[in-house]
Parts: structure tokens; sequence; C-alpha cells
């Protein structure tokens, strides 16, 4: 399964500001989605689902939408 275009939006977004390792998408905050603009419910929902992928060291299973058995 590919990356839908919004993950892929939201990465590009995230790469052009400098978030660009696990660390600073850990730490990117509420006020950062402003520095980014990612306003659509969509793109915040990325933002959450790739930070906790982050977390949880699971961050090609979230990019693949595949999950872990």
């Amino acid at each position: 399964m590919a990356m839908d275009k919004t993950t892929i939006k939201v990465l590009n977004k995230l790469f052009e500001h400098g978030y660009r390792t696990e660390k600073a998408i850990l730490n990117f905050s509420l006020e950062d989605i402003q520095k980014i603009e990612c306003y659509a419910p969509s793109e915040i929902a990325a933002l959450i689902g790739l930070k906790e992928a982050v977390k949880g060291n699971k961050v090609i299973s979230y990019l693949s939408g595949g999950e872990e058995t």
C-alpha cells in the first residue's frame, strides 16, 4: 500500500521547515502547526499519527499503512 497524499504533503512540510529527525518530530508542538501551516483535520491527524509512530518505533509500518504483527 502506498502512502496517501495527505501524509506525503505533511512530510514535505515538516522537512521544508527543518523537522528532519525523530527528536524533532517528538518535540513537535501545537504551536508548530502554525509554522508549517497544517490546518486541515486530515493533516493534523497525519501529524498525530506520525508522532505516535515515531514514539512507538513503528515509522515504516505507519508510512506503509501496514500493521505490526
